[in-house]
């Protein structure tokens, strides 16, 4: 009689420790992570300015784009334009005197198909490594930047709130934001600012991807506009900066986005590289 109490106990046990184990396999990760606080905050702000669901439903985008180097007063003018399903980039630029094949004239287009970048000088393909490689990294860095907002829930990325900062009055919420292997193929490192009254990230500290050619961090300051129910960054400065947020220097970049059009209907054919 003992044996078979015994043996009832140890099947109960066992039974509890197996639906244990098939809840915790089956539990919604994402659900565990919204317990994360700093993910919750950062889900209020994506909320706010506009998801990418919000974007795929406007189809596309056409703006213009004027990237400015503020020391030389130098500027990249382009035409940029995007489906955002894919996250399928063109752009064609009449103006290109900083990262842009400078120091030779005529029309530049930048295509990247989601997998694949090309780059041509008036209508001739470019292929060497560095104009190339450049291309590739814009493509991806300007759509960034446009849709940034919107894909701080991208997948990959981890959060961690750290301690409030105010500057200028503001008391402003602070994300560490991180990126898995393989995601965030051009920044990393984020530290965003949130503004507790409007829910927006005002500035934020990043790097830049291995690149040489940027200081580490660097300090973004942003101005919106809401357009078609999105908040986009559409006046954004670059500083270098230490990680406490404090400014060195000059500014460094300017970069204005204007003339916002959703709802294009570009064809695929435009984003194809032959």
């Amino acid at each position: 009689m003992r044996s078979i109490v015994l043996r009832l106990i140890t099947i109960i046990i066992f039974s509890q420790i197996l639906l244990l184990m098939t809840t915790f396999a089956f539990t919604d990760t994402k659900d565990v992570a919204t317990e994360n606080p700093a993910r919750q905050l950062i889900m209020k702000v994506v909320e706010k300015a506009g998801s990418m669901d919000k974007l795929k439903a406007l189809s596309d985008v056409e703006y213009r784009y004027t990237f400015i180097n503020e020391a030389t007063q130098q500027k990249d003018i382009s035409i940029e334009r995007y489906i955002f399903d894919g996250e399928l980039s063109y752009a064609e630029y009449e103006t290109h005197e900083v990262f842009i094949i400078p120091g030779k004239s005529g029309k530049v287009i930048q295509k990247y198909d989601g997998d694949s970048t090309f780059i041509s000088l008036n209508d001739q393909p470019v292929y060497d490594r560095i104009n190339v490689g450049t291309a590739s990294f814009v493509r991806r860095a300007n759509f960034y930047w446009f849709a940034m907002s919107a894909k701080l829930l991208d997948e990959g990325i981890h959060y961690e709130l750290i301690e409030d900062q105010k500057v200028d009055g503001i008391n402003y919420k602070r994300v560490k934001m991180s990126f898995d292997e393989g995601v965030g193929e051009v920044q990393d490192d984020f530290i965003l600012y949130v503004n507790p009254d409007t829910l927006l990230i005002d500035q934020f500290l990043f790097t830049v991807k291995r690149s040489p050619k940027f200081p580490t961090p660097m300090l973004m300051e942003v101005q919106y506009q809401k357009v078609e129910g999105i908040y986009l960054t559409t006046n954004r400065r670059v500083i270098a900066a230490n990680w406490d947020g404090s400014k060195k220097g000059d500014y460094l970049f300017h970069q204005l986005t204007e003339d916002v059009k959703f709802n294009n209907e570009f064809p695929a054919e435009l984003f194809t590289i032959q």
